[in-house]
């Protein structure tokens, strides 16, 4: 490994240290903001427990966690459009989302996201209707991943964060993602810091940090016959405010043409609570349709989530 190399890594890992330890170390009871910003809206990764940071399948939404992983792209673009309807607020989300390999050696990924609430009415003093208000969400960013070593990438990505609670209030912040990823043979392996950016103030004062994390996942993809593949993937984070996730997924395809998804993410202390899922993929030259569905305890935010998608890649 040249020295120019050794440096990129040695800056990364440092730039990681020092903001990891600039205001992320709050108590396990601390409030998380722009928790936004881990929601999964990628229908292929929902289905499978929010798993597929490790992925180099499916990379259409790579701008939304790992940007390392398009350089192993065996295509050149992955694209989606999808909406989710989440059912924590009555939220329904809206993405557009895409990656481009420039000749397995780089990758440029971008992602649009916005989410409307439910509407609720304002009061005057007097009690009477004034109007109603729609809460609102939105994220921007762009990444970039460059592989280079034959058997290892790096990627970094930068979005912007903002929500709009109530009128009149609303806030906003600039979060990253850094990561190293590894591909050799059938299996993969990435490793880095996900959610990372500035602290948000409310209208109090009051400082709440991003939900950070320390992030680490491997996958396996296997052609096993000339007409059947079958993928394996595990995440595991843990949020710097002390909380941590797990999650497994898995998908069994035939012939690249139809797919069977399914996964379970766990949750302690996350901004994410537990949930199953399952889902379904159908693709026909170059076309994907693919849904998921969110399995969740009756108290839970994420019960009857859904979330559908179509795609192109080529």
């Amino acid at each position: 490994m040249n020295n120019g190399i050794r440096y990129i890594l040695a800056s990364a890992v440092l730039l990681a240290a020092a903001l990891c330890t600039d205001g992320y170390r709050a108590s396990a009871q601390e409030s998380s903001a722009l928790s936004l910003g881990t929601v999964v809206r990628d229908p292929v990764r929902a289905a499978k427990g929010g798993a597929g940071t490790a992925s180099v399948s499916d990379v259409a939404y790579a701008s939304m966690r790992n940007a390392a992983a398009v350089p192993y792209y065996d295509g050149t673009l992955d694209a989606g459009v999808g909406y989710q309807a989440w059912r924590a607020s009555d939220m329904q989300n809206l993405s557009l989302a895409g990656s481009w390999n420039i000749n397995g050696k780089f990758g440029l990924t971008a992602s649009f996201g916005y989410g409307l609430g439910s509407s609720y009415d304002i009061f005057g003093d007097d009690g009477r209707s004034i109007g109603s208000f729609t809460p609102s969400a939105i994220q921007a960013g762009v990444g970039f991943g460059w592989k280079f070593l034959p058997w290892l990438s790096a990627g970094v990505n930068v979005r912007y964060l903002g929500e709009t609670l109530a009128q009149g209030h609303g806030y906003g912040a600039v979060s990253s993602d850094i990561f190293l990823m590894s591909k050799t043979g059938a299996f993969t392996v990435a490793l880095g810091v996900s959610s990372l950016g500035s602290a948000v103030s409310s209208e109090s004062g009051e400082s709440f940090s991003q939900p950070a994390s320390l992030a680490l996942a491997a996958g396996y993809l296997k052609e096993f016959a000339p007409e059947h593949s079958i993928e394996l993937l595990l995440d595991a984070d843990y949020y710097l405010y002390g909380g941590a996730a797990a999650a497994f997924g898995a998908e069994y395809s035939w012939r690249d043409m139809l797919s069977a998804r399914a996964g379970y993410h766990y949750g302690y202390r996350s901004v994410i609570p537990s949930y199953a899922s399952a889902g379904l993929g159908l693709k026909l030259f170059g076309v994907s349709l693919d849904f998921a569905y969110l399995f969740a305890p009756s108290d839970s935010p994420l019960k009857n989530t859904m979330t559908v998608g179509l795609g192109y890649s080529f």
